[in-house]
């Protein structure tokens, strides 16, 4: 019997403002993360991807359906009865220092979690601190330091330290290296892969940049204008896309020698989350776009490689 998953999400809605006003953020959107896997959630500025992971740890309202965590349904725990699991599931910000209170040294925003959560006195929470800094390649001094003292990428290494002070069983990396310079980034996404691996981590892992979610996710998940539109192990949706969004965005990561131009770019901006095409939501950029894709939204089921896919004419 499948060990069941540690995040799951069915249906799962968020809206912004009220009324006719209000926009989907989020449409519908099903998955699943089992324990120590990486999910990689990709897709274009704006297609949802910050608020679904934001919904996934109550950080805001959920509008419709369902998120359990390890087999408890927390979309409508009051936040007293939400307390307990929040040292389990964590976040890192994309902006590091606007992520960090920058009249706090790095050592009491890492070390705050362990005196208000675990009631560590100030000597076991100085040594925890100065071994989560060490984990995270930063010295012990630097807990005395604050962030503005810091580069971009050591402010990166102070919020993965934070995130992983009270031990969490998942973490939300939301955009982890898109504002680091290239040669940091790497570092960084080897640091988390490090961790990952070492305290079987699970992870949903959001970026618009297809080259890092390859290099650190196990499965992907494709996402524009709030929905999945495929999803599938990392390694067969790099090798061989089906939708055609999803085909876009692979063709459009630079690779060396790399000789395939049958890929069709995609052509225009994202509709306005105010104006959702009626059926497929891709349709009106899509190269393969069929008239039946305009009378109804492709629902995403599993195909006939047993990857999940929304696409009438993959």
């Amino acid at each position: 019997m499948a060990e069941a998953p540690l995040v799951e999400a069915a249906g799962l809605a968020v809206r912004y403002g009220v009324g006719a006003d209000a926009v989907t953020a989020v449409a519908g959107v099903d998955l699943a993360i089992a324990r120590g896997e990486v999910l990689g959630l990709v897709g274009e500025s704006g297609c949802g991807k910050s608020t679904l992971g934001r919904a996934i740890l109550r950080l805001v309202p959920v509008h419709g359906g369902r998120v359990r965590f390890d087999g408890t349904d927390i979309t409508d725990l009051p936040e007293r009865a939400l307390r307990p699991l929040r040292p389990r599931m964590q976040i890192v910000f994309q902006d590091p220092f606007a992520a960090l209170n920058p009249r706090k040294t790095v050592g009491q925003a890492v070390g705050d979690p362990l005196h208000a959560v675990l009631g560590l006195d100030r000597t076991m929470a100085e040594m925890k601190v100065a071994a989560l800094l060490a984990r995270v390649g930063l010295l012990p001094e630097h807990a005395e330091r604050l962030p503005h003292e810091f580069s971009g990428g050591q402010r990166q290494r102070i919020g993965i330290a934070r995130a992983l002070a009270l031990d969490p069983d998942f973490i939300v990396c939301d955009e982890p290296v898109s504002a680091l310079d290239v040669s940091v980034r790497a570092q960084v996404l080897n640091l988390l892969a490090d961790i990952r691996a070492e305290r079987g981590l699970a992870m949903l892992f959001i970026s618009h940049d297809l080259s890092v979610v390859e290099h650190i996710a196990d499965r992907v998940a494709v996402m524009y204008l709030g929905r999945i539109v495929e999803s599938g192990p990392a390694r067969d949706l790099f090798a061989g896309p089906r939708h055609p969004y999803t085909r876009a965005l692979v063709a459009s990561v630079p690779r060396i020698g790399a000789t395939d131009d049958t890929a069709v770019p995609i052509e225009g901006d994202p509709p306005s989350p105010r104006s959702v095409p009626a059926g497929c939501r891709f349709r009106s950029r899509c190269p393969r776009a069929l008239p039946c894709c305009a009378a109804a939204e492709p629902p995403l089921a599993v195909d006939g490689a047993g990857r999940l896919l929304a696409c009438f004419n993959p």
